[in-house]
């Protein structure tokens, strides 16, 4: 089990599962958001600005847990927002699908 990590750093959101803290991209570990392209474009700006106000209400320094990393270079991570899991709350607003390790796709008709 990977150790907690507390985050000195102000997060950018990137897209509704991906953050920057300084130089490091950090993926949300296995939630899965709308593309931003496509028929998606509005449901992945949805779950984009729920993840900016999440972001933005803090009252408590972020923290992570590291997974291991992405073929793109980002570290894969579960992120805690005033105790709350990042990705569980994309599920549970309808905002992120949990896909495990096999990933999904979505369907935005």
């Amino acid at each position: 089990m990977s150790d907690i990590v507390i985050l000195l750093c102000a997060l950018i959101v990137i897209d509704g599962h991906t953050l920057a803290c300084n130089s490091e991209r950090i993926r949300l570990w296995q939630v899965e958001t709308p593309p931003a392209l496509g028929r998606c474009v509005d449901e992945a700006d949805a779950a984009r600005v729920f993840l900016e106000r999440v972001v933005a209400g803090a009252t408590e320094t972020p923290e992570m847990t590291r997974r291991g990393g992405d073929d793109d270079g980002h570290t894969l991570a579960t992120v805690w927002i005033d105790g709350k899991s990042l990705g569980d709350l994309l599920i549970t607003h309808g905002h992120g699908r949990d896909c495990g390790d096999r990933g999904c796709d979505w369907d935005c008709d």
